[in-house]
């Protein structure tokens, strides 16, 4: 699941070119920049990439990890996992 909540301080900051404070980083799973090309180039190879990349995600969010960030530098993207707590509508105003 994925939580957006539009009025939230963050989403606000985020459009404002601001960071947010984010929790810490636990995990980190790197995707080659290169994966979309894989798939018509080296399919089979691709599909290891996929399930590793899968398995992974996986692992983490049974660790109780979510998605906080991703970021891409050297050729490669990397997925950034740390705890999260929904705020729900905390922080939200009706307009």
């Amino acid at each position: 699941m994925a939580e957006w909540w539009l009025n939230s301080s963050s989403v606000k900051a985020a459009l404002n070119g601001q960071q947010s404070p984010r929790p810490p980083v636990e995990l980190r799973i790197s995707v080659p920049e290169e994966v979309a090309e894989l798939r018509r180039r080296e399919p089979k190879r691709a599909v290891e990439i996929q399930t590793r990349i899968a398995e992974e995600l996986t692992a983490g969010f049974d660790k109780g990890l979510a998605v906080i960030g991703f970021d891409r530098s050297g050729g490669t993207g990397t997925y950034l996992l740390g705890k999260w707590e929904s705020k729900g509508r905390e922080g939200c105003r009706k307009e």
